[in-house]
C-alpha cells in the first residue's frame, strides 16, 4: 500500500493526533518489512537485483556492522591437489579422480593446473565455468617452441598432448612423451562432487605418469 504524506503547518491545520502519529508509525513498519523481504529475497529470472546477503550460492557480499554493503575480503577458495606416477606398458587409458570434499557451487570458477613433476615447464592450465555445462573457458599450456598457446574449451577438453608439433600444447606434462590428457571437468552424479580427468598412452612401450594435478574452486 502507497503511503500518503501529510503536510504540517505551523499554527495550521492538521494539529498532531494520535490518528497522524499512528499512520506515522505504520509507514514506518510497512517500509522497515519491505526492505527486509527485499535483502532476503533470492534473485530469479522473475525477480531482478535481490540478493541474500552471505548466501554462497549467489554473493560474496557482505553486510558491515556500520550497515556498508560490500565483498567480501576474503572470498573463499577451495583447493585440492593429487599426483600420479602410474607405471604402464602397453596401450592405456585411466581415468582418475579427485573428491571434493565440500558442497560444489556450479556458479564459481574451476581452474585446474597439471604440471610435469619433473619438468614444470610442462604444462596445462583449464579455467572453466562449471555451471554452463563446461561450455566455457580456455585451456593454456606451453608447444614444443616453449610458446605458451590459449585453445577455447571445450575444443582444448578433447585429449590433448600426443603430439610435440609446435602448433599444440601439452606435450609431456602428463608424464613421458605420447600420453594425452582429457580435463572432463566435476562430476556431480554419484553425490559427491568430483574432478574427473583421463589419461591415455597410445603405444605398447614402457611409459608412465608423472604430473601433479592441482584445482581451485573459487568466485
Amino acid at each position: 500500500m502507497s503511503y500518503t504524506k501529510t503536510t504540517f503547518v505551523d499554527g495550521g491545520p492538521p494539529g498532531i493526533s494520535a490518528a497522524e502519529l499512528n499512520k506515522i508509525g505504520q509507514g514506518i513498519q510497512d517500509v522497515s518489512g519491505q526492505v527486509d523481504a527485499h535483502v532476503a529475497a533470492l534473485a530469479s529470472a522473475s525477480q531482478k537485483g535481490h540478493i541474500l546477503v552471505g548466501d554462497p550460492y549467489y554473493t560474496r557480499l557482505e553486510l558491515t556492522p556500520e550497515g556498508i554493503l560490500r565483498l567480501q575480503d576474503k572470498p573463499p577458495i577451495r583447493y585440492g591437489n593429487a599426483e600420479y606416477t602410474d607405471s604402464f606398458s602397453t596401450v592405456f587409458n585411466v581415468p582418475k579422480e579427485i573428491f571434493i570434499p565440500f558442497d560444489f557451487l556450479p556458479e564459481t570458477l574451476l581452474t585446474v593446473h597439471i604440471a610435469n613433476r619433473s619438468d614444470p615447464q610442462k604444462f596445462l592450465t583449464y579455467q572453466v565455468f562449471p555451471r554452463k555445462g563446461y561450455t566455457v573457458g580456455v585451456v593454456r599450456g606451453r608447444n614444443s617452441n616453449n610458446d605458451v598457446l590459449e585453445l577455447p574449451y571445450p575444443l582444448g577438453g578433447d585429449s590433448i598432448g600426443l603430439t610435440s608439433s609446435a602448433t599444440t600444447i601439452g606435450y609431456g606434462v602428463a608424464g613421458t612423451a605420447k600420453q594425452a590428457i582429457q580435463m572432463l571437468g566435476i562430476n556431480t552424479s554419484s553425490g559427491t562432487p568430483k574432478l574427473e580427468l583421463h589419461f591415455s598412452g597410445i603405444e605398447s612401450i614402457a611409459q608412465s605418469l608423472n604430473c601433479r594435478v592441482e584445482f581451485f574452486l573459487s568466485c
